[in-house]
C-alpha cells in the first residue's frame, strides 16, 4: 500500500464529533467538535463539507483506499451512528472498513506529541458517564518512520466503577491519560503516575493515520463491530435494552 494512501476517518464514540481525510500522513481536510449530542445530525453534514475541501486538492470519494471508525468504547448511540454511516460509505465506494479503538486513538495523539520511555506501561481512562470509567492499559512500542507512535493494548478493556478504579490499576503503570484522569486526579497523583487529560476525545485524523499504517502493514483486517464493555442506557417500553 503506498504512503500516499487516502483515508475518511470517522469519530463518534464518545462526546466529540469528528470527520477527516488524511493522505500520505497529510491532513487534506478535517473538523472536530465537542457537541456531546447530536452526532447523527451533525456527521454526515461534516463529511461533506470535508470533501468538499479534499476535492480542491483532487481528491473525491473514489480516491479514498478506506473509511476508517472508532469502534469503541464509548456511547452506545454514538457508535451505532459512526459505524452506521462508515459502512454505508464503504459498501458503497467498495472499500474496506478500518476499526480503531478510542482508547487506541487517544493514546497515539498523545504519545506521538509526548512520547514516554519504550516499553512503558500507562492507562487509557475515558468517562463512561454513570459513576464508572471505560479502563485499558497499553505499552507504549516506539514510534514509527513517520513518528507515528506505537501502542499495544495488555489485558482486556473495561468499565470499572470510579471506586474501584484506582485499585484495578497495574502497579506498574508510569502515566494515565484520557477523560477520566480528571475524576480520578489526586488518586492517580498519590500514585505517582504522570497525568495528561488531553486530549480527552478520539480525532479522526489519528483515526485515519492509525488505519493508513495498518494498510501499509498488510495486516488482515477484522471486522469492524462495536466495542461495548456495559449495556446501553436506552430502554424500550417494558424495561428492554436495545440490542
Amino acid at each position: 500500500m503506498p504512503d500516499s494512501v487516502c483515508i475518511l476517518g470517522l469519530d463518534t464514540a464518545l462526546a466529540a464529533c469528528s470527520a477527516a481525510v488524511v493522505r500520505g500522513g497529510r491532513t487534506l481536510a478535517a473538523r472536530h467538535e465537542e457537541i456531546g449530542r447530536g452526532h447523527a445530525e451533525r456527521l454526515m453534514p461534516m463529511i461533506e463539507e470535508i470533501m468538499a475541501e479534499a476535492r480542491g486538492l483532487g481528491v473525491d470519494y473514489p480516491q479514498l483506499a478506506a473509511v476508517a471508525v472508532t469502534v469503541g468504547p464509548g456511547a452506545f448511540t454514538g457508535l451505532r451512528i459512526g459505524l452506521s454511516a462508515a459502512r454505508a460509505l464503504a459498501l458503497a465506494l467498495d472499500r474496506p472498513v478500518v476499526p480503531v479503538t478510542s482508547f487506541e486513538a487517544v493514546a497515539v495523539a498523545s504519545l506521538t506529541a509526548a512520547p514516554l520511555a519504550v516499553g512503558a506501561l500507562f492507562a487509557v481512562l475515558h468517562d463512561a458517564r454513570r459513576g464508572e470509567v471505560y479502563v485499558e492499559c497499553q505499552r507504549y512500542l516506539g514510534a514509527d518512520d513517520a513518528g507515528l507512535a506505537w501502542v499495544e493494548s495488555v489485558g482486556a478493556a473495561r468499565a470499572v466503577p470510579l471506586d474501584a478504579v484506582l485499585e484495578t490499576l497495574d502497579p506498574g503503570l508510569s502515566m494515565a491519560l484520557g477523560s477520566g484522569v480528571p475524576l480520578l486526579r489526586a488518586g492517580l497523583l498519590d500514585r505517582g503516575l504522570q497525568l495528561r487529560d488531553e486530549p480527552c476525545y478520539p480525532d479522526a485524523v489519528w483515526v485515519a493515520a492509525i488505519a493508513a499504517r495498518i494498510l501499509r502493514s498488510g495486516t488482515v483486517l477484522v471486522p469492524a463491530r462495536p466495542l461495548y464493555l456495559r449495556a446501553p442506557d436506552a430502554k424500550l417500553p417494558g424495561g428492554l435494552t436495545l440490542a
